[in-house]
């Protein structure tokens, strides 16, 4: 898959990103031809539906909330041993294959959820958690900083935004619990993060990243048409 990637995209006029680092990851940065080409597009959210005074979902109701996909890499089995070490309800939007034993351990999974009737979980919920043991550009922990509510994140994925987030040790499940306890304490004091969800609207606007990929695309239709 790798080499497939290197090969479509020096075919490419531009080759969008969701960050650099992955980019290198994926091995594209190595090569000058294709690094030249290279653009950084992360992920956006619409910061007018994801905001703190969204509408509460009962459903996740001071409870540490995780929204994606429920699989090995996002480490959820750990998280729910955190959740249960401190007391705390783990509730999952999402599908996958870790569900039923994501249930065993005591999460509550309910499913998949439209995105416009996302915001209201974020804004229930006491935190958000994504303790993944490897991440590209999560979407939901934008949403999450949209919402304005505290997020405990692995270290890996603590420094898109180091001085705004609690960074754990995904390894470590008492590190996990102690990040949760943070978080929960900030959450019952009342603490808001002005400065990440501002960050959020700046750099991750929705129609400001469209708008910006339009106009890259037709600049080079433009150019090919010439």
């Amino acid at each position: 898959i790798r080499a497939l990637r290197r090969i479509a995209a020096r075919w490419a006029d531009l080759v969008f990103v969701p960050s650099f680092g992955m980019a290198e990851r994926w091995g594209l940065v190595r090569d000058p031809a294709i690094r030249s080409r290279l653009v950084e597009m992360p992920n956006g959210v619409d910061a007018e539906r994801f905001r703190p005074d969204a509408e509460p979902d009962p459903r996740a109701k001071g409870a540490v909330l995780y929204v994606g996909r429920l699989s090995p890499e996002k480490n959820l089995l750990r998280l729910a041993e955190a959740c249960r070490l401190i007391g705390a309800r783990l509730v999952c939007v999402g599908q996958g294959p870790l569900a039923s034993r994501l249930r065993a351990a005591g999460a509550e999974i309910h499913g998949p959820v439209f995105n416009e009737h996302l915001p209201g979980w974020y804004t229930a919920a006491a935190c958000f958690a994504l303790p993944s043991l490897t991440e590209g550009s999560p979407k939901a922990l934008l949403e999450a900083a949209a919402s304005d509510i505290p997020c405990v994140v692995s270290d890996e994925v603590s420094r898109w935004a180091p001085n705004y987030v609690i960074g754990v040790n995904p390894m470590h499940t008492g590190d996990i619990a102690s990040g949760l306890r943070l978080a929960l304490k900030m959450r019952a004091l009342g603490c808001q993060n002005t400065v990440l969800r501002e960050r959020v609207r700046r750099n991750h606007d929705l129609r400001a990243l469209l708008r910006r990929e339009v106009e890259l695309v037709w600049g080079v239709a433009r150019g090919h048409a010439r």
